[in-house]
């Protein structure tokens, strides 16, 4: 008790307590704040969101994978990469995860389209099919750029975790910043 009547350690538990009341606090609005973007990516707004995106252009990815098979391409290095790419983007859990997945697999599928639409061994069923999936492909990125309800939450999430003490309170407790799918905004 005798420690508690100097002020010097009053002095220094006041202060640690608005320490801890700031971070947890902070940590807590910060957290909330977060989850509520996480779940605009996942859920969307009427029916659309970047998580259904993804999903699709997963499978449009898929599709020009079975038609490189098809074509023998299995063993190229732009068939290796984007079954990779696909395979990151098949197993992504977080939206950060998702963000990344969708850099490469862009990449490679472009590169592999590439290639596949070179072909003149490639039929026209092949090839009208592989336009079809590419094309869709691309819409979906198209659709993940001009989603204005997740990227504008996130946009508007990371611009406040930028300030202080804010920026600081999101790199201890892991909410920093999420990913936004338009180019001049992307992380």
């Amino acid at each position: 008790m005798k420690h508690l009547q100097n002020r010097k350690i009053a002095w220094a538990l006041a202060a640690l307590m608005m320490v801890a009341s700031i971070f947890g606090l902070g940590g807590m609005k910060l957290g909330s704040a977060r989850q509520k973007v996480v779940t605009a990516f996942f859920t969307g707004r009427d029916g659309f969101s970047p998580y259904d995106d993804l999903i699709n252009r997963r499978e449009y990815a898929y599709n020009l994978l079975h038609i490189a098979e098809d074509a023998s391409l299995q063993d190229t290095p732009s068939y290796t990469a984007a079954h990779a790419a696909w395979q990151q983007l098949d197993s992504a859990k977080t939206p950060e995860d998702y963000y990344e997945a969708n850099i490469a697999l862009q990449t490679a599928i472009d590169a592999l389209y590439s290639e596949l639409s070179s072909l003149e061994s490639l039929d026209e069923k092949a090839e009208v099919m592989a336009a079809k999936q590419y094309s869709d492909f691309c819409g979906r990125m198209s659709n993940l750029q001009y989603d204005d309800y997740y990227n504008e939450l996130a946009m508007k999430y990371n611009q406040s975790c930028k300030g202080f003490p804010a920026g600081l309170i999101a790199s201890i407790t892991g909410n920093g910043p999420l990913p936004t799918f338009r180019e001049e905004e992307s992380k």
